[in-house]
């Protein structure tokens, strides 16, 4: 499996921010930096050669491939600043709506400078975000000991598993199908 590239370093932050050659791009990275670090309660660290990381967690695919990232970054990009959020950008329509002149990717944010958004939205933005991922990290990191522990062993109250339709008798389940012109919602048996 190919290791990730991208990793944080040992690199110093400021000295990342002070060689920037814009003075207005500069002056914007580093106040996003000042804002980023109060609202994820984290240190600023460089992963890899570019971009500034607030806080770590790990993470484990499906297909078994690990690694740690940051809560959210930014990285200073030729045509605009990028911002990432871990938790992705569509949960949050409703204040994106009130940012100001921005484009968004998946989990990014692109915009050309601070003073084209509104901070307190932004300010808003990461700490959703952050507070989400870390939501959802510790609820996986509880599930994973619940595992370890086994059923019914003492100690924390184990993760809820998500519900599924009990099997019929005869191997089946059942799922809901929709009707057809308003008529009453029927049962088919599926076959597993």
């Amino acid at each position: 499996m190919a290791e990730l590239k991208t990793k944080v370093t040992s690199g110093s932050v400021s000295a990342f921010l002070a060689q920037i050659p814009d003075p207005v791009k500069r002056s914007d990275c580093q106040e996003l930096a000042d804002l980023m670090a109060e609202v994820t309660g984290a240190e600023p660290e460089l992963w890899g050669p570019s971009i500034v990381g607030f806080g770590r967690y790990h993470y484990r695919y499906p297909t078994g491939r690990m690694g740690e990232w940051f809560f959210a970054g930014f990285a200073p990009r030729k045509q605009n600043i990028t911002v990432y959020l871990m938790g992705g950008v569509r949960p949050h329509v409703e204040k994106l709506s009130r940012l100001g002149k921005h484009k968004t990717g998946v989990g990014c944010l692109y915009f050309k400078s601070l003073a084209d958004i509104d901070r307190r939205v932004l300010a808003g933005l990461v700490e959703v975000s952050v507070s989400d991922l870390k939501k959802l990290s510790a609820a996986r990191k509880a599930a994973k000991e619940a595992k370890a522990r086994g059923p019914g062993k003492p100690g924390v109250a184990a993760a809820a598993k998500p519900i599924s339709p009990e099997p019929s008798a005869k191997g089946r389940k059942e799922k809901k199908v929709a009707p057809r012109k308003g008529g009453p919602v029927k049962k088919a048996a599926v076959r597993r």
